[in-house]
């Protein structure tokens, strides 16, 4: 009866247009509420330690970091440092939208924030050379996959303060997989580039190199600063990200003489960005709370082996859950609500919970390129002119791309713990 309350009031809730994270809180209320056999005061308790975590003081720090470093002009500087080293290839601005969108990943951390950095200068760009306006759109938004995945990634951060894995980890794991999505998007465009437009650029001097080089440094130098700290002990993830806002301002005060009325603008966009994710983070945390207390996550592990006990089979059933979970739920709140329910099973299959975790993520983000959710998608097209439903073939040709790299990466739990048994 719990559950079909909480269910039922859930998908009333989203049919009517309530956001996911009241949708979330509120079905939980009216959950328990018929249940009765849970003080509702413990709710608000509830709500409050799904947000109560000092990682998660990460999260504003490290969106302040990326607005300052944006304001600084390195999101330019880092497309030119990329333009010199891949713009003379076949499909050149293409390659240089995936490369650009790899690096600038150590600045956002958010697909959505790369999407609009680079998508703003290099959509616009693309058009104008020549390639069709679906193409530049599908390549900035599969590009902007490689955001989340690489130092410092705010789903990891989010996925470390839901289970306790090492954030550091996190970090290390997805560079390996954001290197093969790199590999993969460039070999995509090359493949497609007599179909799509545009031309190769002039082959950059090697003057203009190291002066893009030159440029583009500062930007280059804060993931390795984030991975020495980390692993020397010197500061932890929340620290790092304190770190990265002083570094990102005095880069922009003295560096770049950028002096600007907008720093107290940032500051109030990076609280209300954080506020509005919190309140999805706890709206979905006690969501989740009620899924565990009703035994769902015992059923799914009771259910699963009692199917198979091949770890590879319950993987690959895994990344089918998460991946429908994914296109239905934005990625903050299917991980709130999936990690906790699948725990069990990832504890009895013995799978390494930072090689899960980055599975997770990975599996979650393809949602972001595909409808009904698409957010990513949705917002590349919006920049190119287009509408969402014109580029559909090249995302979900793009979305397959990615699927199988999450899919080898999954069944291949050395690609991703290589690195951080390396370094940590």
């Amino acid at each position: 009866m719990t559950l079909a309350v909480l269910f039922a009031s859930f998908a009333v809730l989203m049919v009517v247009g309530t956001p996911i994270g009241y949708g979330m809180a509120l079905s939980a209320v009216a959950a328990l509420a018929v249940n009765g056999e849970v003080p509702l005061v413990l709710l608000s308790q509830r709500f409050f330690n799904g947000i109560d975590s000092f990682q998660l003081l990460a999260v504003p720090l490290f969106i302040l970091m990326g607005d300052l470093m944006k304001l600084s002009g390195l999101s330019e500087r880092i497309i030119e440092m990329c333009r010199c080293l891949v713009g003379h290839m076949r499909a050149g601005l293409a390659q240089v939208n995936v490369l650009a969108n790899l690096f600038m990943g150590s600045v956002s951390g958010s697909a959505l924030a790369d999407t609009a950095a680079i998508g703003s200068v290099m959509i616009p760009t693309m058009i104008r050379d020549g390639y069709r306006r679906d193409f530049s759109a599908v390549v900035t938004a599969s590009a902007s996959f490689l955001a989340p995945l690489v130092p410092p990634g705010i789903a990891a951060i989010i996925y470390g303060s839901i289970t306790g894995v090492s954030i550091s980890k996190l970090f290390l794991a997805g560079i390996v997989p954001a290197l093969i999505i790199t590999a993969v998007l460039m070999l995509a465009n090359w493949r497609l580039a007599g179909w799509a437009g545009g031309r190769p650029g002039a082959r950059a001097t090697r003057d203009d190199t190291l002066r893009a080089f030159k440029g583009a440094w500062p930007a280059l130098l804060l993931p390795l600063i984030f991975i020495l700290g980390l692993r020397g002990g010197v500061f932890t993830v929340t620290a790092a990200a304190a770190v990265g806002v002083v570094y990102a301002a005095l880069y922009s005060v003295i560096v770049a003489r950028r002096v600007a009325r907008e720093y107290f603008d940032m500051v109030v966009r990076s609280g209300r960005i954080t506020a509005s994710a919190f309140v999805v983070i706890g709206g979905a945390g006690l969501f989740g709370w009620v899924l565990t207390r009703e035994g769902v996550g015992r059923l799914v592990w009771q259910a699963m082996t009692a199917y198979t006990a091949d770890p590879l089979i319950v993987m690959l059933v895994l990344v089918v859950i998460l991946t429908l979970v994914g296109l239905a739920l934005e990625i903050i709140p299917a991980m709130i609500l999936c990690v906790p329910i699948l725990q069990p099973l990832v504890k009895s299959m013995g799978f390494d919970p930072v090689h899960f975790g980055t599975v997770v993520i990975m599996t979650l983000l393809i949602g972001s390129l595909t409808p009904p959710v698409g957010l990513v998608a949705m917002l590349a097209c919006r920049i190119a002119g287009i509408e969402y439903n014109r580029a559909m073939g090249l995302v979900l040709a793009y979305s397959m791309l990615l699927t199988v790299v999450t899919v080898t990466v999954a069944l291949c739990p050395s690609l991703i713990m290589w690195l951080p048994d390396q370094v940590l």
